[in-house]
């Protein structure tokens, strides 16, 4: 193998084992530093024009196409909240960036797979609710999950809704405890203020003594960490029959 095989190869190779995707000439690529104490962010990292023989070398060499993205379930595996609710394949689709949307459907919690946060930490993300069904219904961030794929699930998590409201709970098991109950608040964005368009970013800051939660860059809580599950997975919550993105993921250590 020539040399510039040898560095296609491992160019290839290291985007699919870090769960980069190579498509449609872009790349989204999450990046792990937490060997230095740093997290990334997940961002999208446009790639240069290739030739067309540049193009079929890499395909070649891979002996797959590197234009189809990773399984959705490989970037987000998904956990509906009851059994009795399917999940359809169409309903969740991946976004470029790493965000994701969901459309429709039962309770669920997405998690990403990747290296669990400890505090001191910032974890932000944007949730746009396109479609508030029936009566409005809350999504938003999911933190400090473990065991997440059995009963003894434990995590907590911070939801918008587009009547202005906040929520912040954990759940051990089966069994959820209030944080904070529904609240409204002046830097909740509604439905129907400027669009049928809900969108919120919604932020946490965790530190080893008190967690605080933002909400377009205004605090709306502050809670003891203890009273929370704020070491382990994070990801994306959204109640039923809603229509959601969420995208603009950013985690950031803090000393």
């Amino acid at each position: 193998m020539s040399a510039w095989a040898a560095r296609t190869m491992r160019r290839i190779t290291i985007g699919r084992r870090t769960g980069g995707l190579l498509a449609n000439c872009y790349r989204i690529q999450h990046r792990t530093e937490a060997r230095h104490g740093q997290i990334g962010s997940i961002k999208q990292v446009h790639m240069k024009p290739r030739s067309p023989t540049f193009l079929l070398a890499a395909c070649i060499l891979t002996a797959v196409s590197s234009c189809v993205p990773e399984p959705l379930d490989a970037m987000w595996p998904i956990r509906m909240d009851s059994t009795e609710d399917v999940n359809k394949p169409d309903r969740f689709t991946l976004l470029p960036g790493g965000g994701i949307e969901a459309k429709g459907g039962g309770n669920a919690t997405m998690w990403r797979p990747d290296v669990p946060l400890r505090p001191p930490y910032r974890l932000s993300m944007r949730v746009t609710a396109t479609n508030l069904g029936l009566h409005p219904h809350g999504a938003g961030i999911v933190f400090g999950g473990n065991d997440v794929d059995n009963d003894k699930q434990a995590y907590s998590y911070f939801l918008a809704r587009g009547d202005g409201q906040f929520l912040i709970k954990t759940r051990d098991g089966g069994d959820t405890s209030d944080i904070c109950l529904w609240s409204e608040h002046a830097s909740v964005s509604k439905d129907g203020e400027k669009s049928s368009i809900a969108t919120n970013v919604l932020t946490i800051d965790v530190d080893k003594e008190a967690t605080r939660f933002s909400i377009n860059g205004t605090q709306v809580h502050e809670a003891k960490t203890e009273t929370l599950h704020a070491s382990g997975q994070y990801g994306a919550r959204l109640v039923h029959d809603l229509d959601v993105r969420f995208d603009q993921i950013e985690i950031a250590a803090k000393k």
